[in-house]
């Protein structure tokens, strides 16, 4: 789907991306001159939560020409990316110029339509204008995982636990809960081919049966139900 963005000097148009969680994608834009034309100008790009900028640097091609680069800097946290003083040079109407720039799908993100923002506004040394703006949606593939199987069924603290079931590559978490009701998250590694995930039984937890779920979210406090797997039972026991 093209979406369409607003702007003054400036027609931003985009195409949608489809997107796996932990994947890198390109956001492009085409940015086409209306009137007046624009020499210089500062590119401003945001991507929402759940996105990062990968590099510093945004690709361009004017008019179908050689491509290039606009070199840039990103704040902290990689989700905000400005190019100063970008060299448009786009000055008949009609002329177009191609933007692009690598941007990473965080491994929690399990679903959603987070965006990435352009926002093409004037130098510094001139009346603050905003020249053109769009975004592109990215449309995050539901990857939720899928527990069928916990290896060893009973296991002492500190014991090495492997899961078995789909899904499980961009596990980072596991989380176990006792008959009592306290639950330990802990680390969990998943395997490249996806099916495979390995954690180790936390301390803290009272002896008996329990339960076991895993989780993509790339920290803590993210994990949710779109990003966690069904549960398992599982024993613990002592050394």
């Amino acid at each position: 789907m093209e979406t369409g963005g607003s702007g003054g000097r400036l027609d931003v148009t985009a195409e949608d991306v489809p997107a796996d969680p932990g994947s890198v994608v390109t956001a492009a834009f085409r940015v086409v001159d209306r009137r007046e034309g624009v020499a210089g100008a500062d590119l401003v790009l945001t991507a929402d939560p759940g996105l990062t900028f990968e590099e510093d640097v945004v690709g361009f091609s004017r008019n179908g020409g050689r491509p290039g680069t606009f070199r840039g800097e990103r704040s902290p946290g990689d989700s905000t990316l400005r190019c100063a003083g970008a060299h448009l040079d786009v000055y008949d109407s009609g002329d177009r110029i191609e933007l692009d720039v690598a941007v990473r799908v965080g491994s929690g993100l399990a679903s959603g339509d987070p965006r990435v923002r352009l926002a093409i506004k004037s130098p510094p040394n001139c009346p603050p204008e905003t020249y053109g703006s769009g975004d592109v949606t990215i449309h995050v593939k539901l990857l939720v995982p899928h527990i069928d199987k916990v290896d060893p069924q009973d296991v002492e603290e500190g014991g090495p636990v492997t899961f078995e079931g789909s899904n499980l590559g961009l596990v980072r978490w596991a989380v176990f809960a006792d008959e009592n009701g306290r639950t330990v998250i802990t680390d969990a590694k998943g395997s490249d081919v996806g099916y495979l995930a390995k954690s180790r039984r936390p301390p803290g937890l009272a002896n008996g049966c329990g339960r076991v779920w895993l989780s993509t979210a790339d920290t803590q406090d993210e994990i949710a139900p779109g990003n966690t797997s069904n549960s398992l039972g599982i024993v613990f026991e002592n050394p």
